[in-house]
């Protein structure tokens, strides 16, 4: 078989074909930060020339969030004030935030790791008050929802043709629960709604849901070929039962699947937690990749299992555990548990081996046996 490209080979893999290789696309961002001092799509690509892999060139929306970007500009939103108070101290920055709309009053605060102070690669805000306290802001939050429009995302269409061959690119817009409602609100709080107030908790999901299909509408429009979506808020490694899933999460998945599919496009479901319980539902819904698979205990993933049970419907991605195997584990372990994954998930095509999530912190002896026994072990003539 003649060598195919990389993109040739993460296509094959998603339409359940068997490439000449079996593609290899680890999340890396965290990693090439470590290695090259950037995370860029340049860098991105650099690395994939140096270590051989197949790369998923991950692209921000560039539509901005409001929730979570507390400084931004807000010059596109309509008839509100922004007010921000900023205090900096030695480890941290709080920032609070009051929103004037004509349906009200919306606040928050929050606290922000300085970078090198402990809290990993890119840590977190810790929120002292919530942007939404109950039903009452809804009518106040949908004056944070800014209208999309194709032009937004026709950079995100040109970078498809300026990496061309050398890899896939795909758009990250996120769930209307990851980075929106799971960040205007506590966790705790949603789940607390879920079952006191089930209708304030649909429409607040509903309010970000319109918004990430008027977004993914527009990408597609723009000619963006794959959608990227996280859904690790919904995750059942959050605490979220089998019966809120399917209740409130499983619909809007189907909606923006069938949007992308309707556009020509490609959805790639994103979550780094258990999977095993939703597998069924995700395959129903039609999503084209899923990642990352962690086995355990990270996740839940028997690899084995889950290419047997969705494994014709759903390209796998992921699954090599970068806390146990790739920082913790020895060379020998780390091509020992690649080799696995490729014999449990590589035949018949439908596999991308990734990992649980970016590569970090990790002995550079043990990143090299990963690509390297990616390579020597996915040549589909002779698996394994």
């Amino acid at each position: 078989m003649t060598r195919m490209t990389c993109k040739e080979r993460l296509l094959a893999a998603i339409r359940h074909e068997e490439p000449d290789l079996v593609p290899v696309s680890p999340r890396t961002w965290a990693w090439e930060l470590e290695y090259y001092g950037s995370e860029s799509w340049l860098y991105h690509l650099r690395a994939a020339r140096e270590f051989d892999f197949d790369p998923l060139v991950t692209v921000s929306n560039p539509c901005t969030n409001y929730v979570e970007s507390l400084r931004a500009g807000y010059d596109e939103l309509h008839d509100i004030r922004v007010h921000l108070d900023i205090e900096r101290a030695a480890s941290c920055t709080r920032v609070s935030r009051t929103i004037e709309t004509p349906a009200g009053r919306l606040s928050d605060r929050t606290l922000t790791p300085k970078p090198n102070t402990g809290y990993g690669a890119s840590p977190n805000p810790h929120w002292e008050e919530r942007l939404v306290k109950g039903s009452k802001d809804l009518p106040a939050l949908a004056f944070l929802v800014a209208e999309p429009s194709p032009a937004q995302y026709l950079d995100v269409a040109a970078l498809q043709d300026e990496v061309g061959e050398r890899g896939l690119v795909q758009v990250y817009i996120s769930s209307p629960i990851d980075h929106y409602a799971g960040w205007s609100m506590d966790l705790e709080n949603l789940m607390v709604a879920s079952l006191q107030q089930p209708e304030f908790l649909a429409a607040l999901l509903r309010l970000f849901q319109d918004m990430i299909l008027a977004q993914t509408r527009c990408a597609l429009e723009a000619g963006v070929k794959v959608i990227f979506t996280p859904w690790y808020f919904a995750s059942a490694s959050v605490g979220w039962s089998p019966t809120f899933y399917q209740r409130f999460i499983l619909p809007l998945v189907r909606e923006q699947v069938m949007l992308v599919h309707s556009g020509g496009g490609l959805y790639h479901y994103y979550d780094d937690g258990k999977l095993m319980g939703i597998l069924p539902w995700l395959a129903e819904a039609g999503v084209d990749l899923l990642s990352t698979l962690p086995p355990p205990p990270t996740g839940d993933t028997d690899l084995r299992l889950a290419k047997m049970l969705v494994g014709d419907r759903i390209c796998l991605n992921g699954n090599i555990d970068v806390v146990n195997v790739i920082k913790a584990g020895t060379p020998d372990s780390v091509r020992a548990t690649v080799r696995q994954a490729i014999l449990d998930a590589a035949p018949g095509g439908g596999f991308i081996l990734g990992t649980s999530d970016s590569i970090r912190d990790a002995p550079q002896e043990n990143v090299v046996a990963y690509f390297q026994a990616a390579r020597r072990y996915g040549n589909y003539r002779h698996l394994g």
